[in-house]
């Protein structure tokens, strides 16, 4: 448990001790000392109230929708601007998308289709949206300290926002500031303010695996959202250079930036990874067995196990893909017919050679004809 207690500008000085108490009894005291300043209290800095730094942070935090080419939204994350026409978000909120909206505190709606700068592994992008001219929030002048006490607008369901407070916990192991609150969601990419109201960073969910689910993502290790609990705070990248051209989204596209999202399919498609498949029982059923997420070179091989059951009648093919964690497709199978028909379920399976693979993140994509309807990430180790 933890509390965050602010001074006002006049306080007693001397001794104050922090009582704990459970069922009535004391739990254990805190002693601390509070010292007059020798600072001009004309020059220090008011800290804000959380009503004050929920209405300052309404005002700056943006929610950012990705849409495809139908106009149908994809996703949605937060942001902020960083200059008058830069807008700072995640990138994963952009995959697939051909068109951003980007939606201001006070209702305004913004497009563009412009991305200057990015970085897939650190989940960042820089937006132009061409004829904003907005204030960029002020940044704090030094980056904060174990302990401090932070802010960030939380997206909930309906798109309202919530003010979560967090204290700094400690440093994850990419140098984000990691606070007990969660980030993910449509709230990573947010604008994290300190008790003046200044950005100290944004809010950071686990790297962009899309499709991936909060059981993959749990399955694979705390490596992969870079830390074991709680969310993350990064501090501001860069600013693109000035007179850098930007690119479209679908310039990304065609570049093998994105990931092609799933397709919906009337048919119901279960898979697992595991060792080795091994028929089982007098109907002699195939079934993948030692099923997990997690590989070592040493074992040689793992199987993707994928079985389907049919929705409707359609003939099609069948084919599996690999990528490493760049989005590099590291070959796959070749596509077999299938006939598909209701009632009628079967599976299919595909060996991979381990040794093959680099230590790191891989995903496996399940196509029906030529779209993925399913997906997985597994990590190999030496």
């Amino acid at each position: 448990m933890y509390w965050g207690l602010s001074l006002p500008d006049t306080v007693m000085t001397g001794t104050w001790v922090v009582e704990v108490t459970v069922d009535g009894e004391s739990a254990g005291t805190h002693a601390f000392q509070i010292v007059a300043s020798a600072v001009d209290s004309s020059a220090a800095r008011r800290a804000l109230a959380v009503a004050e730094l929920y209405q300052k942070g309404l005002g700056v935090t943006l929610t950012i929708e990705a849409v495809d080419g139908a106009g149908v939204a994809l996703a949605r994350a937060s942001g902020l601007f960083v200059s008058p026409d830069l807008v700072l978000t995640t990138f994963g909120v952009l995959n697939g998308a051909r068109k951003v909206r980007v939606i201001t505190g006070d209702g305004r709606r913004l497009e563009t289709t412009d991305v200057l700068s990015w970085n897939r592994r650190a989940d960042w992008a820089f937006l132009r949206v061409a004829g904003a001219n907005e204030k960029p929030l002020e940044r704090t002048p030094a980056p904060p300290s174990i302990g401090d006490r932070c802010f960030f607008l939380d997206m909930q369901g309906d798109g309202s926002r919530t003010i979560a407070e967090a204290s700094v916990a400690g440093l994850s192991g990419t140098g984000d500031l990691v606070i007990p609150a969660e980030t993910a969601g449509a709230s990573s990419g947010a604008p994290v303010l300190n008790e003046y109201g200044e950005a100290v960073g944004t809010t950071a969910g686990p790297p962009a695996l899309a499709g991936a689910t909060v059981m993959d993502i749990a399955m694979l290790g705390p490596e992969v959202a870079g830390m074991s609990r709680g969310g993350r705070v990064r501090g501001f990248p860069s600013l693109p250079a000035e007179g850098s051209a930007s690119r479209t989204l679908e310039d990304l596209d065609r570049a093998g930036e994105f990931i092609k999202p799933l397709t919906h399919t009337p048919h119901f498609v279960h898979g697992v990874l595991g060792t080795d498949v091994e028929r089982q029982g007098a109907a002699r059923i195939p079934n993948a067995v030692d099923q997990r997420f997690r590989f070592s070179r040493r074992e040689k091989s793992c199987v993707v196990f994928v079985t389907w059951t049919p929705g409707r009648k359609e003939d099609s093919t069948v084919a599996f893909e690999l990528f490493d964690d760049d989005n590099r497709n590291l070959g796959g199978t070749n596509p077999t017919k299938a006939k598909l028909r209701p009632g009628e379920s079967f599976v299919q399976y595909w060996t991979i050679a381990l040794p093959k693979l680099a230590p790191g993140i891989y995903r496996v994509d399940a196509k029906l004809g030529p779209d993925p309807v399913w997906r997985t990430y597994f990590r190999v180790t030496d």
